[in-house]
């Protein structure tokens, strides 16, 4: 039986790799410090070739999409899924959406965020799913575990013990872009939405 908790980030997305197979996931939210895990995961398996997933409902800010044009031209392996309905479409049909207190919101962010997410699971059958939470960023995360199963698959949080400060301090020392204007409508006002296959993608936890 591993220790997780005595592995270092690395030797933990390692640790998925081989049990798993190398039929690992990793998402990216385009976020503040989502360039913290691609490099994680590169360092770990020495190569920026593994599918690196990302969801793109149309309605992120500029600075977002920069930051997932950086992951391209660093050469991962960007796998990008869209909802079939254009934010246009969006906000003809379901005017006010965006506001999580309006009945339309869920059922918004499952058309444009869970059912491209689930089918970026169908299409690339992981058996475990590589996320960059922290214990600290939310509620439900400080009820997680450096590995669970969960929705029909093995979710694995390598950085789930770092701290907002090493989070950073890892940042400063490869040099890698920090986000500082990421906004997801989905995750509502808080921004602390999560989005878990299965789940309502963008509804807190307490909130289910």
């Amino acid at each position: 039986m591993v220790d997780h908790q005595s592995l270092t980030p690395v030797e933990r997305i390692r640790n998925a790799y081989a049990r798993f197979g190398g039929q690992v996931i990793l998402t990216t939210s385009g976020g503040e410090t989502s360039a913290a895990m691609p490099h994680l995961v590169a360092a770990a398996l020495g190569s920026r070739d593994f599918p690196l997933v990302f969801v793109d409902h149309g309605f992120y800010t500029s600075a977002t999409y920069r930051m997932i044009d950086y992951f391209r031209d660093a050469g991962y392996r960007l796998k990008v899924y869209r909802s079939e309905l254009t934010p246009g479409e969006i906000e003809r049909d379901y005017s006010g959406w965006c506001d999580p207190r309006s009945p339309l919101f869920s059922a918004v962010v499952r058309k444009i965020k869970h059912a491209p997410l689930n089918r970026a699971f169908a299409e690339l059958q992981p058996k475990a799913w590589i996320r960059g939470i922290m214990r600290h960023e939310t509620p439900e995360r400080q009820a997680a575990q450096l590995v669970q199963y969960k929705n029909g698959i093995y979710q694995v949080h390598p950085i789930l013990d770092w701290s907002r400060d090493t989070m950073l301090g890892y940042l400063s020392v490869h040099a890698l872009p920090i986000n500082e204007d990421h906004w997801d409508p989905t995750k509502g006002r808080d921004q602390r939405g999560e989005c878990l296959i299965g789940d309502n993608c963008g509804v807190k936890a307490a909130d289910q």
